[in-house]
């Protein structure tokens, strides 16, 4: 599987206009910003920047929290619950996918020691380093996600990406 294979499976399709930073330090999601773009979706004016992702349909953030923002994307017009804490209140709401020129960025890590933050993207599968053979070995796949699509399975070994061991 290459990155070019990944990336047409994701060209067709669509997010909600949220984006995201990840904070290593505590494995969480909050909202880096939120598309104002014209027929946004009026659903995401329940979230504010800052608010926490904790639920991203029936996958817990706090569990999977780098595989969460790949579960955003999915057929234009079909729904997705997102549940996000502010405070001590936990808001939910269904959000509508379509195309966001924002989405491009849907995911930024928080940098170390002060740097800015660095933009990202995944494929939807985790992996685990293999000590044994020096290598990395899928751990994980989300259903229905870009490397499930392109037959990506647990326990496949990563040996190349676009053919660079």
């Amino acid at each position: 599987v290459t990155v070019a294979d990944l990336e047409a499976i994701t060209s067709e399709k669509c997010a909600v206009g949220i984006q995201f930073l990840f904070h290593a330090e505590n494995k969480e999601l909050t909202i880096r910003s939120i598309s104002r773009e014209e027929g946004s979706s009026s659903v995401l004016s329940f979230f504010q920047e800052g608010d926490r992702l904790v639920k991203v349909g029936s996958i817990s953030v706090e569990e999977n929290a780098m595989l969460a923002p790949a579960m955003l994307w999915g057929e234009e017009g079909s729904r997705v619950e997102l549940r996000v804490a502010r405070g001590d209140r936990i808001i939910a709401a269904h959000a509508v996918r379509r195309p966001y020129a924002a989405d491009a960025e849907l995911l930024w890590m928080a940098g170390q020691g002060g740097d800015a933050p660095k933009r990202t993207c995944g494929i939807a599968a985790v992996f685990r380093r293999d000590e044994e053979h020096s290598r990395f070995v899928v751990k994980k796949v989300v259903e229905g996600g870009p490397a499930e699509r392109a037959g990506v399975k647990r326990g496949d070994a990563l040996l190349a990406i676009d053919n660079t061991p």
